[in-house]
């Protein structure tokens, strides 16, 4: 079972809070893509099953925030206006 990813104030204007509820504890990395697959962000939470970080605001544009957890990975688009 994979993790529950909330974005909150989606498509944003300014700081995107994300948040993420795994049901086990795990160690969790948190890395934002832009289009070109270069990192603009980077966080990394050690055993964990919750965390709530703030992304700070990127330039308008789509990117790709990839979770990485113990025994997966989840990829999910955001949006920059």
């Amino acid at each position: 079972m994979g993790p529950n990813v909330s974005k909150f104030a989606y498509p944003s204007t300014g700081p995107l809070l994300l948040a993420v509820r795994l049901p086990f504890s795990s160690n969790i990395s948190c890395r934002v893509f832009d289009v070109s697959g270069k990192p603009v962000w980077t966080q990394y939470f050690e055993e964990s099953r919750v965390f709530f970080d703030e992304i700070p605001r990127l330039n308008p544009g789509v990117y790709f925030a990839e979770i990485v957890y113990l025994g997966g990975m989840e990829r999910y688009r955001i949006i920059f206006n």
